[in-house]
Order: C-alpha cells, then sequence, then structure tokens
C-alpha cells in the first residue's frame, strides 16, 4: 500500500486529519467511535506500521488518566465531595456570600487533583441552593462553576487528561517528563485571570434568567421522600438538629420533624431529638443508603424484614391499575404482605407527600425498598409494581475516607519529590484502595471513561501516523516563514490560539494529540525552548470557554441550566481572549522565551 501511495504519504494523512476533524464537528458518531475508525484507516493504508501501532499502548499517559478516574471515584464513593458540598452549603445559611467563594474554590482545588466532570456533577445542586440564598439566578452562577473546574485543571499536570497526554506525547519526542507542579506557576497566573475576569465581567455578560435552571434528575440522583426514626439515645439526641453532621449532607433536606405526634415544618435547627423522634428527609438514595447502616437510626417504614438471606437494596415503579387510585403507602402493607420494607419514594418534580407514610401512589411513582431476594423475587411476580430492579445507588463509606484522601495525597506528595513516576504511583495507589475497600473492583472498572481511553489510544495512533509520513514536517516548514518572521511571544499567542479555536470545535485531546509534536518541531526551528510550545498546547487544549461542546463540564451545565448557545459566547469569547493573553504572557517569562 505504501509503494502505491509513495510521494503523498504526507498531503494523504494530512487531509484524513482535516476529515477526522470535520468529523468530530459533525457528531455523526460519538468523538471515541470516529477516532477509532481514523486510526483503522492509519493502519489499513500503512501509515502506521503494525509494530508502532502496537506501540501506543506502551504510552503512559492513558494507564495514568485511567488510574486517576479511579482515584476519583473512590473520594465519590467515600462520600468527601459530598461531605465538602454538605459543609458549603450548611454555611451558606448564615453567611452565603462567603459560602459562594469556598465553593468556587472547592471546585478550583478539588479539579487540580482529580476529574472535574464528577466535582461539576457533585456541586451542581449546590450552587443552585446557593444561588436561592443569594437571591440570584441559577444561570448566574452554573457558568463560573464550569469555569472555575476548568481553570483548576490548568494547576497541576494532573488536573485534566489533557496535561498528561500532552506530557505523555512530549516524553516520547525527547522532552523529559513534566513534574506534578512545573507548570503551576503558569496555572496560578490562569486561573487568577480568569477568576477576575469572571468577577469583572459575569456581572454584565452572564444571563440572568432565574426560572430556567431545569430540574436535576438528568444529572443527578432523583430525591427520594423518606423518614429518620430515631431507635436510641446516643449521637442523634445529645445535640440540636442544626448540630448533627449526617443531617448536613448535600444530598439530603429537612422538610420536617415529628416528635409525641406532631410534624413540625420550620425553625427545626434546634430542636434536640429524643427516642421515638422522626425527621422527614428528601434525599438522594445513596444518603439514604448511608444513613441505614447507622446504629440507633431507621430509615423508612416501620415494619421490620422476615427472611434470613442477605438483605438487598432494589428500585420498584408503580403500576397502573388499583394503585394509582391514591392508595396510601402505609395501606400498601409490603411488610406484612412480603417482608418488605420501603425505605423512601419519589415522583418526578413533585413531592409525593407530606411524610412517607401518607403518600398517595400514583402510577410510575418509583419506591425504594429493602428485603431478602426471595422476598423481593415474590413481589417482583406481583402485578402492583413493576421494573423490581437492583438499586444502583450503594451507601457512602465515610469511614474509609481518610484511606482515599491519604492515597491521593500520597501520589501528589511523593510525585512532587520526585520518588517515583506519577503513573506508577497512580497504578501503585489503585489496587491499595481496592484492598482497603475505599470502593468496590466493579465501581472502580466503573468510574473509568472507556470512551476517553479509546479516543486517546486512537488519536496517539493517529499522531504516530502524522510522524511516519512526514505530514508533521511538513506542517513545520509550511508555517515557518510567517513563525520566523514574528517575535517569540507571537508565536506562543498563535498556537495558544489555534489549539483553543479547535477545542471549542472538537474534543481537547484530540487537539494536544496533533499539536503537541507539531509545536516541538516548531520550536526545535524556531530555536524557541520546546517545554514552552509544549505547555502552549496544553492550556490552549484547556481554554474552553465560548461554546458548551468544548469541554465536558460546561456541557453538564448547559444542560443543567437550560443555557443557550450564545451565552456561553458572550462571556466565554472575552475569557478566551483574556486568559490567553495572560496564559501566554506568563509562559514567556517563565520559560525564558
Amino acid at each position: 500500500m505504501m509503494e502505491l501511495l509513495a510521494g503523498y504519504q504526507a498531503e494523504i494523512a494530512l487531509g484524513l486529519v482535516v476529515a477526522l476533524f470535520a468529523m468530530f464537528v459533525w457528531e455523526k458518531y460519538p468523538a471515541d467511535v470516529t477516532a477509532a475508525g481514523g486510526a483503522a484507516i492509519f493502519i489499513v493504508l500503512g501509515f502506521v506500521p503494525p509494530e508502532k501501532a502496537m506501540g501506543v499502548f506502551s504510552n503512559s499517559a492513558p494507564l495514568t488518566i485511567g488510574a486517576m478516574f479511579v482515584l476519583t471515584g473512590a473520594l465519590v464513593r467515600t462520600g468527601v465531595l459530598e461531605s465538602v458540598a454538605g459543609v458549603v452549603l450548611d454555611r451558606s445559611r448564615k453567611h452565603p456570600k462567603l459560602a459562594l467563594a469556598v465553593f468556587l474554590m472547592t471546585a478550583l482545588v478539588a479539579s487540580a487533583f482529580m476529574n472535574n466532570t464528577p466535582v461539576v456533577l457533585v456541586l451542581i445542586p449546590i450552587v443552585i441552593r446557593l444561588a436561592a440564598a443569594l437571591d440570584l439566578a441559577a444561570t448566574r452562577l452554573l457558568i463560573p462553576l464550569s469555569y472555575a473546574a476548568i481553570l483548576g485543571g490548568t494547576l497541576t499536570l494532573i488536573g485534566t487528561s489533557t496535561n498528561l497526554l500532552v506530557d505523555g506525547v512530549a516524553r516520547t519526542h525527547g522532552l523529559e517528563p513534566f513534574s506534578l507542579f512545573e507548570i503551576t506557576p503558569v496555572g496560578l497566573t490562569t486561573a487568577l485571570t480568569g477568576i477576575l475576569t469572571m468577577l469583572a465581567l459575569g456581572k454584565f455578560l452572564l444571563p440572568d434568567r432565574g426560572d430556567e435552571a431545569s430540574d436535576l434528575d438528568s444529572l443527578d440522583e432523583a430525591e427520594f421522600l423518606s423518614e429518620l426514626t430515631v431507635l436510641s439515645d446516643g449521637p442523634y439526641t445529645d445535640k440540636p438538629i442544626g448540630e448533627i453532621a449526617d443531617f448536613k449532607q448535600a444530598g439530603l433536606r429537612i422538610v420536617g420533624v415529628r416528635s409525641d405526634g406532631k410534624v413540625v415544618r420550620k425553625d427545626f435547627q434546634g430542636i434536640t431529638l429524643k427516642k421515638g423522634d422522626g425527621v422527614i428527609v428528601l434525599a438522594k438514595s445513596a444518603e439514604l443508603l448511608t444513613l441505614n447502616d447507622r446504629e440507633g437510626l431507621r430509615v423508612g417504614q416501620r415494619r421490620g424484614i422476615t427472611g434470613n438471606g442477605e438483605r438487598v437494596i432494589v428500585e420498584a415503579v408503580v403500576a397502573p391499575g388499583r394503585l394509582s387510585h391514591g392508595t396510601l403507602l402505609s395501606n400498601l402493607a409490603l411488610g406484612r404482605r412480603f417482608g418488605v420494607r420501603v425505605i423512601a419514594a419519589h415522583r418526578h418534580r413533585h413531592v409525593p407527600g407530606p411524610d412517607l407514610g401518607n403518600v398517595r401512589l400514583r402510577p410510575a411513582d418509583k419506591l425504594l425498598l429493602e428485603g431478602t431476594a426471595e422476598a423481593l423475587d415474590e413481589l417482583s411476580n406481583q402485578s402492583e409494581l413493576v421494573s423490581v430492579t437492583r438499586s444502583t445507588a450503594r451507601a457512602f463509606r465515610p469511614t474509609k475516607a481518610p484511606l482515599a484522601l491519604l492515597a491521593l495525597g500520597l501520589v501528589v506528595v511523593l510525585a512532587s519529590l520526585n520518588v517515583m513516576d506519577i503513573g506508577i504511583l497512580a497504578m501503585i495507589a489503585v489496587p491499595a484502595i481496592l484492598i482497603l475497600r475505599c470502593i468496590d473492583a466493579d465501581e472502580a472498572w466503573g468510574s473509568i471513561d472507556g470512551g476517553i481511553l479509546i479516543l486517546i489510544f486512537s488519536m496517539l495512533a493517529i499522531g504516530q501516523g502524522l510522524q511516519e509520513t512526514g505530514a508533521v514536517t511538513l506542517v513545520v516548514d509550511a508555517v515557518l516563514p510567517i513563525m520566523a518572521q514574528v517575535s517569540p511571544f507571537v508565536v506562543l499567542l498563535l498556537v495558544f490560539a489555534l489549539s483553543s479555536v479547535l477545542t471549542e470545535c472538537v474534543t481537547n485531546n484530540a487537539v494536544a494529540v496533533i499539536f503537541t509534536p507539531v509545536a516541538i518541531g516548531l520550536a526545535q526551528q524556531l530555536g524557541i525552548e520546546p517545554r514552552a510550545l509544549v505547555v502552549t498546547v496544553m492550556f490552549g487544549a484547556s481554554a474552553s470557554f465560548a461554546t458548551p461542546i468544548g469541554y465536558q463540564t460546561n456541557t453538564l451545565v448547559y444542560g443543567a441550566g437550560n443555557y443557550r448557545f450564545s451565552d456561553f459566547v458572550k462571556i466565554g469569547l472575552p475569557m478566551n481572549i483574556i486568559v490567553g493573553l495572560a496564559t501566554c504572557s506568563a509562559i514567556y517569562f517563565y520559560y525564558g522565551v
């Protein structure tokens, strides 16, 4: 095949890359499918020799990224993010403006050391509540949340997969590995500039549409109505409700307190519970299951579970029929009839009732149930409830949170001290947190975004093909006359601008893989420090503010806030320009270009 294409390999390879980018923009197929197809074409045409194609799997960057996904999953599984969000939300009741500042700083710092997608997912409901506390439209805060997460990712080498990927590609081209905090001085400049720009321009450019933030069912777990009953004196009876840590979690809202046969619906933070009292709550299933494991507390209905088998949690949907005529949940008697206990109830976009026992069931209501496998099998054979399926929610493991934080902390500290390569440290930490039960194996592997890894491996193969065919040299030779006539600072600006513009249209990991070799080639030809241009690609591929499709966190808040595409352009385009100028200036002076 190579003989037939002799003399035109570089041009054909570049044409294929242009077509690949067009496919990314078209979005006919997912980005990972498009990239895999492009890699296959490069291999079939002989642009990537088989041994070089297999060699991309030896690149350490994707393995490090996968390991960091697992470490992030452990922080989510142990409830670390929920706890931090809960503290912020608790502070917002007394100092909402201070809580907002802490909230944005939390997103910024957390994103420097972990995957920012779960950070944003956890914090979206919190920012909506903070917006209500500040009497602001949520649309004025959700975009800043995403931008803070993006800016946080630029602070360290592990802040975003793009940084790790650029580092991996740069290593294969002979550059020394980047240390964990080598880019931090530049990242601090970028983050500070971005925050100041948001503060200065946000008031004028962020949309103010208070009624357009959507419910978060599509992004967050549904809220269930339940009741927590105090079974004995202990940690739930020795202090007021407002001081009990378990009741301050971000995914839980108290809506009433039952005591002495009466229900109090407001001003209950100062109430001290006693044995037999109940707390009516709206909470995510994971929070309820965590509390379900607490001694001295019962979650859900009173009747116990019969049978000696292992208890499992399922979700069941109320079927159309006689139950649709308003049967009280307490009259359903699932405990007496099947030995199954109702933990909570959910109704789409509505609170299903004043308390759990007085929920009048409607078709499509969802119930969270606990029982033995045999009892639940018997229940699933009845026509009253359908879609009886094992719940995907699991209780948090707060006792394991220090271990998960320690694992991540050791990876960061030891990598910063150059004790060992960060990829090796991360891959050592993964089995450690699995053995210590910070996260189960199925959850660990499920936290790895396989699509991103396929995309990365595919783009590495394409990048190898561009190198083998001489396409990189062709591009460098084409732009070299232009670059040679401008100052090194302008070269930084041009590389940043091109990386940033393409990132707004296609996936940033693809841009990083394609442009890193070009940047290195340009630096060598122009006599510029190669690391400076490589870092410029890193930041340019992360500076995605102007569209909701260039970066995943933008896409998340785009849906949550019912934003318009133009909302991102108005605030994001100035962000791209101002942050780009500041970043390139920092790189220019930091690397002595």
